[in-house]
């Protein structure tokens, strides 16, 4: 006779089938396998941070072509990150043709956007 393991409602606070799975290969009285990460530790750097930001196919390769590029030409004298850095803050830089590009007027003067009195 088989027992249904469908018939308990795992929210219920016990799961046999999730009991099942986690016996499953191991030796009695064995200790269990070191979980083991898939990925290396993330290595910090003291001047870098990771950012999430989705870009379109066409833009993404671009940008590798270009970095790519221009770490062939140091001859690796410079890693990729400073190079993403500087084609990124070229764009940052050039806000004008930026602003431009996207259908924006032009940016008002500093002293008008820092909402300092007149």
């Amino acid at each position: 006779m088989s027992r249904d393991f469908r018939a308990e409602d795992p929210r219920a606070g016990h799961d046999p089938l999730a009991d099942i799975l986690s016996q499953r290969g191991s030796r009695a009285g064995a200790e269990p396998p070191q979980q083991q990460s898939r990925r290396a530790p993330a290595k910090r750097r003291a001047n870098g941070t990771t950012r999430s930001w989705y870009l379109p196919h066409t833009v993404a390769d671009s940008l590798s072509q270009a970095c790519e590029q221009l770490y062939f030409d140091l001859r690796g004298t410079k890693e990729k990150s400073e190079i993403l850095g500087v084609l990124i803050m070229t764009g940052v830089d050039n806000m004008a043709k930026v602003r431009k590009k996207l259908g924006l007027p032009p940016a008002p003067p500093a002293s008008e956007s820092a909402g300092s009195p007149a």
